[in-house]
């Protein structure tokens, strides 16, 4: 951390400066941490492979897809300027729909610690990390703390 002074200078906090504790609470899903490659997608489309999560992720957006459309789609036949309008629509609604629900998530992550609650059915590791288990899926909860410099 420190403060900017000028340009490409950076003068470190001293240990007296007024700081607080912050914590970061993150959520993400074991396994749809990275997409699969195009021909990979490619060969979860056509079925000759098996989809990881995100892979089925993204073969559930690709159905909902044609769906909207009201017909199929072959991307690599797809007009590029159809395909990119499409998703900078879909982006937009998508992006609001999630500023809503991250917005709510914070107010539960807040009452929840706010009133030393926690979550049930999450299980610690090694690392620090907190699991909670549905079947075979699996949320991981990551906990940090950070010192914010005033």
């Amino acid at each position: 951390m420190g403060v900017y002074e000028g340009i490409g200078k950076v003068k470190k906090h001293v240990e007296h400066a007024d700081a607080y504790e912050t914590r970061t609470i993150s959520f993400y899903l074991k396994g749809a941490a990275s997409p699969p490659s195009s021909d990979d997608f490619l060969k979860m489309k056509a079925g000759t492979k098996n989809p990881n999560i995100s892979g089925q992720f993204m073969l559930e957006y690709y159905k909902e897809m044609e769906k909207k459309l009201g017909r199929a789609v072959d991307l690599s036949t797809a007009d590029p300027k159809d395909v990119r309008e499409f998703f900078a629509s879909e982006e937009r609604q998508i992006k609001r729909k999630l500023s809503k629900l991250r917005n709510k998530q914070n107010r539960v992550k807040l009452v929840k610690l706010l009133t030393r609650d926690w979550w049930e059915g999450l299980t610690a590791d090694a690392k620090g990390e907190y699991s909670y288990f549905v079947g075979d899926d699996a949320m991981i909860l990551r906990s940090k703390r950070a010192i914010e410099y005033v």
